[in-house]
């Protein structure tokens, strides 16, 4: 809000605040408009069916495929474990700060609901769609490399040697 005071002084709070609203919305909407004109969306939307059991998505270039797959492999369940953790700390938190006042243990509790959410989130999808996001990437991978190196006869490089 320190903003507002230099270089919007005489404005009012809510005129303010409903500016940076507006702005934010319109510049959401405009990424949401060029993401669909380039071709973003749809191929999102198919990679998320495909993880799901969905049929394998039309064209989607491989390496597009990899690059979406490879974060959601990485996505253990083990991190979500430690979410759930800090939101029950944050929870815990939030009970003790509630016996002083309620309006204080609010934070705490959002903090808690946060953490949770993303956390459970991260268990669930590990454990529905953790082995096959894996599949899916090593797959993506083999291709990758086939179609590399279309024939299979690698060239082995010759032994470094350094030149003592």
């Amino acid at each position: 809000m320190s903003w507002r005071f230099t270089f919007f002084p005489n404005m009012p709070a809510w005129g303010f605040v409903g500016g940076v609203g507006v702005a934010f919305a319109l510049s959401a909407a405009l990424m949401f408009w060029v993401w669909g004109r380039v071709g973003g969306y749809a191929a999102y939307w198919s990679l998320r069916q495909w993880v799901r059991k969905g049929p394998t998505p039309a064209g989607v270039p491989l390496p597009k495929q990899s690059k979406y797959l490879k974060p959601l492999a990485d996505f253990g369940s083990g991190l979500g474990w430690v979410h759930v953790g800090l939101a029950a700390f944050w929870a815990l938190l939030g009970f003790l700060r509630a016996f002083d006042s309620v309006a204080g243990a609010l934070g705490d509790w959002t903090l808690a609901a946060l953490w949770g959410v993303g956390g459970g989130y991260r268990v669930y999808f590990a454990r529905h769609w953790g082995q096959r996001v894996t599949d899916l990437y090593n797959q993506t991978l083999t291709c990758s490399a086939e179609l590399d190196n279309p024939g299979g006869d690698r060239v082995q490089k010759p032994p470094h040697t350094s030149g003592l």
